[in-house]
């Protein structure tokens, strides 16, 4: 157990043990070797000599390492240049547009077509202000503590090291690029420690997010393998396509066949029967999203921080799509998704689509409804006393710990 224990406290650091039989006569491993790689790059083969001693009563133990570097690859991308755009000048432009609406026209299009005039709206504006650029990048890893600050010291000990590598180099040159990779080192070692410091204080209260980020300064990068029967992205897209709304299909036909069993629930008298949605006001929805905070997905009609900025004017056209949704019972532009295919367990096959479960990426005004629709519900149980007494999860102040209390 305390070799165990030994084991696992080095594996906690990284440290990964390659020794695994014995390495003296009497039969002990005493000889070890640790093996620490940062993304897998350094391989090691442990082989012992349990045949030659050498005339020692120690097996000889002879390592092969082998070093992979990552090879460097591009990728094309496209953006948008928010940063440099003229956020107040949009802003008033998207004012005017949604100010020129009319409420009743929302009512009256109904919601599809609401939910794609909002769309339009947004994307000829920001397609006006901020068009797509595309782009080819070297794909790197980019470390969040690396700022301007630090980039600008890394460009300043550049320049002192090709001068203090010329011949004709100075004692002068040679000791300020001494001194310049100095400061540098500590300035890195100084801007890793505030970012951890500031995010494990950030992090209190939320072991999720704690654990993520001792998993990331730890190096412990969990990858999302996909299929590799092939390299066309867009056949895999498809399989994966295919395979999830198969799986969907064949869920819904095996519930119409199910039996309707009887609510256990409690009627009386004064149980009021829920006939339609209430129209949502403006100070509820600013509570919800208050409450609730708010991200986005690249189907979105805007990126996050323009949203944010822009929500004060979009939010009366956003009531009354919300309004019209409730009325008529309909999500129809909203239910988009960017699907994210993870793998179940690391241990799985990636060539099985089976093993994988479909991450749905929503948008935020379907997020949003679905709030909405949930508040009305939760109150509608509440009132009229129909909450089940044994759930214990996804339900608001009935959590799974409840059960040891």
């Amino acid at each position: 157990k305390l070799v165990q224990r030994t084991l696992d406290l080095f594996l906690s650091y990284g440290l990964n043990h390659q020794v695994n039989g014995p390495t003296h006569i009497a039969g002990g491993t005493l000889d070890q070797i640790f093996c620490f790689s940062i993304k897998n790059q350094l391989e090691c083969k442990v082989t012992v000599d349990q045949i030659d001693r050498l005339g020692s009563d120690h097996y000889p133990v002879y390592c092969d390492f082998s070093l992979a570097f990552e090879k460097k690859y591009f990728k094309d991308i496209t953006y948008r240049k928010i940063k440099s755009m003229d956020k107040d000048k949009f802003s008033d432009e998207l004012a005017a547009i949604v100010h020129s609406i009319d409420v009743n026209d929302v009512k009256t299009a109904g919601m599809g077509e609401s939910v794609r005039v909002l769309g339009d709206i947004c994307s000829e504006l920001l397609d006006e202000h901020a068009p797509l650029v595309s782009k080819r990048v070297s794909v790197i890893d980019t470390s969040p503590w690396f700022d301007n600050e630090y980039r600008d010291y890394r460009k300043l000990r550049r320049k002192a090291e090709g001068k203090a590598h010329k011949l004709n180099a100075t004692a002068e040159d040679k000791a300020l690029y001494r001194d310049i990779s100095t400061e540098c080192s500590n300035l890195a070692d100084l801007k890793k420690k505030e970012y951890f410091k500031s995010m494990i204080n950030n992090s209190k209260g939320n072991p999720r997010t704690l654990w993520q980020t001792v998993n990331k300064s730890l190096d412990r990068k969990q990858s999302n393998p996909l299929p590799d029967y092939t390299e066309d992205l867009s056949k895999l897209a498809s399989d994966f396509n295919t395979y999830f709304t198969d799986k969907i299909e064949t869920i819904r036909n095996n519930m119409d066949e199910m039996p309707i069993l009887e609510s256990s629930s409690t009627h009386t008298e004064n149980t009021q029967l829920w006939q339609t949605f209430e129209p949502v006001t403006m100070e509820e929805l600013n509570k919800i999203i208050d409450d609730t905070g708010m991200k986005c997905s690249p189907s979105d009609i805007l990126p996050l921080t323009l949203l944010k900025d822009n929500l004060p004017i979009l939010l009366p056209l956003i009531l009354q799509i919300v309004n019209v949704s409730l009325s008529q019972g309909s999500m129809e532009g909203v239910k988009l998704a960017d699907i994210i295919p993870l793998l179940k367990n690391n241990s799985l096959d990636p060539n099985v689509l089976k093993n994988f479960r479909p991450v749905s990426n929503l948008t935020f005004l379907g997020k949003l409804i679905e709030r909405v629709v949930l508040k009305r519900l939760d109150d509608h149980l509440s009132k009229n006393n129909l909450h089940c007494p044994e759930q214990s999860a996804y339900k608001k102040n009935f959590s799974t710990q409840k059960l040891y209390w």
